[in-house]
């Protein structure tokens, strides 16, 4: 049984990128996830059917690039195309601008529904790679406590979820049927991820921390 260095974990700096990259695209997600419905509604006019097989095709998607970005980097891993850092940062960029400029584009879209839905669709496609990304990147860091990095990270990941939809509540309860309230809405989705991004490019590494590494006990030894 490992000792968990609970101090180190806490003061690692590349623990906290990984949690503010989280936390960004937290705040996109949980954003687009609770309003997505009713911007198609509201905005598009679907029924309700239609609404729901909508969202389910977006996040669709998504699921379907989290089988496929594992594997795009397992390839590049072995065939050494980059570090094990780069290729982090290479798919975290996909998995996080790609929803940052689709979002965006969302408002200059005006009423077009079918490029909206593909902009959208393709927004959570992207966001997939984050899975080989922000994600994996802990059993880099630390494959012996990559459950704790992963459970405090995806733990401050989930706060979001209930502070930015009620944001977008108040600037919507103005005028639900303005798309002026709806492109800050969206504006504010594309923001986060975009601050995320970067804040991953910048200071996320993939090196197996100093604090990862335990010297085995005397029964160990023995």
């Amino acid at each position: 049984k490992l000792r968990i260095p609970w101090k180190k974990i806490l003061l690692s700096r590349v623990l906290w990128v990984i949690a503010v990259t989280k936390i960004c695209w937290g705040c996109g997600f949980y954003t687009l996830l609770a309003k997505l419905p009713s911007y198609l509604k509201i905005m598009l006019h679907f029924p309700i059917q239609q609404n729901g097989l909508i969202n389910a095709l977006v996040y669709f998607s998504d699921a379907i690039t989290i089988f496929l970005s594992g594997f795009i980097a397992d390839f590049i891993r072995k065939r050494q195309y980059f570090s094990l850092t780069n290729t982090r940062k290479i798919l975290e960029s996909i998995g996080m601008f790609g929803p940052a400029f689709c979002i965006l584009s969302v408002p200059f879209l005006g009423c077009d529904s079918t490029k909206a839905i593909i902009s959208l669709t393709l927004a959570m496609g992207c966001f997939g790679f984050c899975t080989s990304g922000d994600a994996a990147i802990v059993f880099d860091l630390a494959p012996d406590f990559a459950g704790v990095l992963y459970g405090i990270t995806s733990g401050l990941a989930s706060i979001p979820g209930f502070i930015t939809p009620y944001i977008a509540g108040l600037i919507l309860d103005k005028n639900q049927g303005s798309l002026l309230q709806w492109s800050y809405v969206f504006y504010m989705g594309s923001s986060f991820y975009f601050v995320g991004g970067i804040v991953f490019i910048v200071g996320a590494s993939a090196e197996l921390q100093s604090w990862a590494i335990q010297s085995p006990n005397k029964d160990e030894k023995n």
